[in-house]
Parts: structure tokens; C-alpha cells; sequence
């Protein structure tokens, strides 16, 4: 990957907006370590160091992973919200009522990243040691 170097803009969305409008893809790069970063910051996460500069990518690389996001009209999350509260509600009352504090709907497929989830294998090293949350209470916590 091919990297020059520029240093005039501060580092904020709109900066990089403007370099995109300009058809460049910007990272920044901290000058004392050389660690290049996309999407740019304005501090390495790594050393907190402050020492950042814009770097123009070019050339070949390798998309490690991206993430698509959609955001819907005002009157579809507020309907949203509102078939939430009409599925939920009912649900979330009697655990109010049996004194539920925490509990969690598990997906097997969200398991490995999931950090609760993934405390309790690191503890207890086996599914079927998983505490079971039930209507009467939680032993999650």
C-alpha cells in the first residue's frame, strides 16, 4: 500500500468528507510509531499518542471487514418503538413483578461475541455449567 503524507486539515468528519468528495481515501498515521489507522484518528488508541498525520491510501490492500448501516424514517422507528412496547411490555411486567434485574436472550450464533456469555466460558468452561435465568429470579449476576 502506497502512503503520502498531509498534514494540513485537523482530523474531524468533515475533513475527511472533504478528502473523499476529492476521491482520496484518507487514514491517519501516528509519525513516532508509523502505525496507520483506517478509519483515521486523531489519537493512537495504542500509545494515546497524539502525533497523527493524514496519509492518502493507495495501491492494493486487504479489507479485513466493513459494516452496512441503514437507518430508517422517524415514523418507521417510531412505529418500532411502538410494536416493542406492545410485544414487550406484557413480557417486561411480570419480570418486574418476579424481581428480574438483568436477563439475556441467547442466540447461538451471537455466543462468541457476546462478553457475558463469553465470561461464563472462560469461568466455567462448559455450556451446560451456564447459570439458567427463570421467572421466579436471574443467577446471572
Amino acid at each position: 500500500m502506497t502512503e503520502q503524507a498531509i498534514t494540513d486539515r485537523p482530523f474531524t468528519a468533515a475533513s475527511f468528507q472533504a478528502y473523499m468528495d476529492e476521491g482520496k481515501l484518507m487514514g491517519s498515521r501516528n509519525r513516532e510509531t508509523g502505525e496507520v489507522f483506517v478509519p483515521p484518528r486523531p489519537i493512537d488508541p495504542a500509545t494515546h499518542g497524539e502525533a497523527m498525520e493524514w496519509v492518502e491510501l493507495s495501491g492494493r490492500g486487504t479489507l479485513a471487514a466493513f459494516t452496512s448501516v441503514y437507518i430508517g424514517t422517524t415514523a418507521m422507528i417510531d412505529a418500532g418503538y411502538e410494536q416493542f412496547a406492545e410485544r414487550f411490555h406484557p413480557i417486561l411486567d411480570v419480570f418486574g413483578d418476579c424481581g428480574v434485574r438483568f436477563a439475556l436472550e441467547v442466540h447461538p450464533t451471537e455466543i462468541a461475541f457476546d462478553t457475558a456469555s463469553s465470561m461464563v466460558v472462560t469461568v466455567n468452561k462448559s455450556p451446560t455449567s451456564w447459570p439458567i435465568s427463570s421467572a421466579r429470579g436471574s443467577s446471572w449476576l
